[in-house]
């Protein structure tokens, strides 16, 4: 048996856009950087002080598009539960593999549990909000806190730690 799952915002769309608008803004930045450098050839004091800080925006601008579009999947199946996360839609990134031994405790996500201070906690989930039919879940291992967003049918696979 295999069981995927996605935890895609909801406001997918305006994610998009905005990755779409950093990312035009940083071709634009490095353009004028490229056109600057050739200008101020001849002139290496000016064209430090005025590219620099172009370049450096252009970068963070890069930067903020490919964090700005991000999604993770969950696939449960042959032993295993993989988490991984999506961005931009194009490039997919396995963060955790977990067997079932590997998992504690599964439980609905408290205020508490994302205070916890004796365990890395990690966010796998591209919503603040949930959609319809989901509820947050903390996976806890040994040195972690994993929450992601799961139907009812994820919780109870699980909880009953039935992987196969």
């Amino acid at each position: 048996m295999v069981l995927e799952e996605y935890s895609i915002a909801r406001d997918n769309k305006k994610k998009a856009v905005f990755a779409v608008i950093f990312s035009v803004i940083s071709d634009l930045l490095f353009t004028i950087f490229v056109l600057s450098a050739i200008y101020f050839v001849f002139a290496a004091t000016v064209f430090v002080f005025l590219s620099l800080p172009v370049l450096a925006l252009s970068f963070l601008f890069r930067v903020l598009s490919l964090k700005s579009n991000v999604s993770f999947d969950y696939t449960l199946g042959n032993g295993q539960f993989i988490i991984g996360k999506i961005i931009n839609n194009k490039k997919r990134k396995q963060i955790f593999e977990l067997f079932a031994q590997d998992i504690m405790r599964v439980t609905v996500v408290t205020e508490h549990m994302r205070a916890r201070k004796d365990k890395k906690t990690v966010v796998c989930t591209a919503n603040d909000s949930l959609p319809e039919k989901k509820v947050f879940v903390s996976l806890e291992t040994k040195d972690k806190i994993i929450i992601i967003e799961a139907s009812e049918k994820l919780v109870s696979i699980l909880k009953n730690k039935i992987f196969n």
